[in-house]
């Protein structure tokens, strides 16, 4: 099929590169020249495991166009997906639906063709309705109908959610729809990926109810976690006993510094909105948002609290600052709250991350950036400073040397906020180990 793709961010990006692999023609269209101009020349403009190679076998073969040319993306189109970003609102954290309305109308003033409108993009359950309306409204000759299709990829493992998914979710309102998108899914149904035709709302809500619910679950095993470590009990153990149990299962109950990434925090304090319009109080949604930001903040105090000596107009080293291993995304990570609390108490930060240095830097406001220094190689971070501090699961950071970390490092101390290293080996050496729930 031919099948337009509306914003090349994470979604936009390695979903348009999966369609064309499963055999798809697809055009991707973004506003930003200097974006689509690396694309088409096959520089990746985010890191994803395999992107690159999946990039540059696309173009090869023609079957994937990067363009700014709108109406060369639309023309001929079948499918025209809208994955453009839906941030949260400063004032409140509803979603901001300035690009989506945007894109509806260039899109609705641009087509010729009769096709399928699907809103890819996380949206609150109504939106669909209003994209319909306003694409009317905008071009009364458009021949459309409408879909919801929500995007349940992962960073770090969007090519292979994508390609293995563990269900694919589509609301429409007729059976021309329907075919259309199970002509889309074909490859991926006609191995055994599941998918399910619900309504259009009940498409919107399964998205925000599902990362609602992930981030409740790893802001109570966090909760869980400050519990065992004031009464000897070790959060692993009973995360591992919890996840044995069917009814819960093991994922998402890993303890750490806190939700980061584009949408858990961002879909939970959404929903509590949607919920807040409709006159319902969403108290347990708002409690787990309330938690988690409380708690990246209290990482800072922590690693204050595991040094030796005062830290005041001192260095730690930071290693991790996308908000996950395999990523280099940073939006809502952890590492930027605890520099700036680091900041606020005028304590320095050397820091380090395999992928996610840039887009940490275009997040922090000057001042923090003046109290921050960023390494790429991680021993320049550690030299010299005064404690280590892990953000994120890196497998590098399981494999470091670290009878030469604690050759580099003033005192001999570890704060390991992913309880990636062995605490029993960490201390043989010689450090002070701190890590979570235990």
């Amino acid at each position: 099929m031919k099948i337009c793709i509306i914003g090349t961010g994470y979604i936009g990006l390695t979903e348009g590169l999966c369609f064309a692999d499963l055999g798809h023609n697809v055009n991707c269209y973004d506003i930003a020249k200097d974006k689509i101009e690396k694309l088409q020349k096959g520089i990746p403009t985010l890191y994803e495991d395999g992107l690159e190679e999946m990039l540059k076998r696309n173009l090869e073969r023609k079957s994937i166009n990067f363009t700014t040319n709108l109406k060369e993306a639309l023309k001929s189109s079948e499918v025209v997906f809208i994955c453009v970003n839906t941030p949260p609102n400063p004032k409140d954290g509803s979603a901001d639906l300035t690009a989506l309305i945007q894109a509806t109308k260039d899109i609705a003033s641009n087509m010729e063709n009769k096709f399928v409108l699907v809103v890819r993009s996380t949206v609150p359950v109504g939106t669909n309705k209003i994209v319909k309306n306003l694409a009317q409204k905008t071009n009364s000759n458009l021949q459309f109908t409408m879909a919801s299709n929500p995007e349940f990829s992962k960073q770090g493992t969007a090519i292979k959610d994508f390609l293995n998914p563990d269900r694919i979710i589509v609301g429409v309102s007729d059976e021309n729809t329907k075919s259309a998108m199970e002509q889309v899914y074909k490859p991926l149904t006609d191995k055994g990926s599941p998918i399910l035709f619900t309504s259009v709302e009940t498409a919107e809500l399964i998205k925000y109810a599902s990362n609602a619910f992930l981030a409740i679950k790893i802001t109570f095993i966090n909760e869980i976690a400050d519990i065992c470590e004031k009464t000897g009990a070790n959060i692993d153990e009973i995360s591992k006993a919890m996840g044995l149990d069917k009814r819960i299962n093991p994922y998402f109950l890993q303890a750490g510094p806190g939700i980061g990434g584009s949408c858990f925090p961002k879909d939970s304090i959404a929903l509590y909105n949607i919920g807040k319009k409709l006159g319902l109080d969403m108290e347990l949604i708002l409690a787990s948002s309330e938690s988690n930001k409380k708690r990246k903040k209290r990482m800072a105090k922590k690693i204050i609290e595991a040094s030796n000596t005062k830290l005041k107009n001192k260095k730690i080293a930071l290693l991790g600052l996308a908000f996950k291993a395999n990523t280099d995304d940073t939006r809502f990570s952890p590492a930027l709250d605890i520099i700036k609390q680091l900041h606020k108490n005028k304590i320095y930060v050397n820091a380090y991350d395999p992928k996610g240095i840039e887009k940490c830097k275009s997040m922090l406001d000057k001042k923090y950036l003046k109290t921050t220094n960023f390494f790429d190689n991680v021993y320049d971070a550690i030299k010299g400073s005064e404690i280590l501090v892990i953000d994120t699961e890196w497998e590098e950071f399981k494999k470091l040397d670290y009878k030469k970390v604690y050759e580099l490092l003033n005192q001999k101390v570890i704060v390991d906020l992913r309880n990636i290293l062995d605490k029993n080996e960490i201390e043989k050496i010689g450090f002070k180990y701190i890590c979570i729930g235990k």
